[in-house]
């Protein structure tokens, strides 16, 4: 469908895994479990809870986004404002990606299982959170830093502080393209600048060097 773009799961994807083998490293899972290749079955089981959260919190996006897209001239060739997609279609799919979500993360164990609603609120709470605040990106990164974490919880049953560093390599910057204001769309990079008056700016040059302006 393309209503999602795979490459976007493909992000967070590295970081799952590596909090995946780090839990089995620390804890010599591999060690413990008789069964070979047992970790196969919950490696495919959190791809799969990636996979389907990514296309609810991208259908979902895109969904609650159609009349701002539709407005916007950068985003008025996507699917549902162009009339490729029909909302009532986009919601659908959003709301089986859900539950499927859902019920995927509670074959894993139960807090998976306990915290998965959690996970659904704080990805498709961002489609929102750009009407009303400068930080949308942190909560979109947030929803990127879930990856990791539900990985290790994947694989352990517990929570523990090492994931929340891969979490917080994953909380990536955002930008504002001009006419995204227009439309009602908040980046917390475009508020920062406003408020700090001592910066520095690095532009590219046209030679492919860069400038350095200091702003006092």
């Amino acid at each position: 469908m393309r209503l999602v773009k795979f490459q976007h799961t493909i992000f967070a994807m590295p970081f799952a895994l590596m909090a995946f083998a780090y839990a089995m490293w620390k804890y010599a899972l591999a060690e413990v479990c008789p069964v070979p290749l047992w970790w196969c079955v919950p490696l495919v089981q959190v791809v799969l809870c990636m996979v389907f959260a990514r296309n609810t919190a991208m259908g979902f996006n895109r969904w609650a986004d159609r009349r701002i897209d539709a407005a916007n001239p950068r985003t008025a060739g996507r699917e549902i404002p162009a009339g490729v997609i029909s909302p009532r279609r986009a919601l659908t799919f959003v709301a089986v990606n859900a539950l499927l979500f859902v019920a995927c993360a509670a074959t894993i164990n139960r807090l998976t299982a306990l915290l998965s609603p959690v996970a659904l609120a704080v990805i498709m709470g961002y489609s929102y959170c750009k009407r009303f605040t400068w930080a949308a990106h942190l909560v979109l990164g947030l929803s990127l830093s879930i990856a990791p974490v539900g990985a290790y919880i994947a694989l352990t049953g517990r929570f523990d502080w090492e994931p929340c560093v891969l979490a917080l390599l994953v909380l990536n910057r955002g930008r504002e393209f001009p006419r995204d204001r227009l439309v009602g769309i908040i980046s917390h990079v475009a508020a920062l600048k406003e408020r700090i008056d001592k910066q520095v700016v690095v532009k590219k040059a046209r030679s492919g060097g860069s400038t350095v302006e200091v702003i006092v």
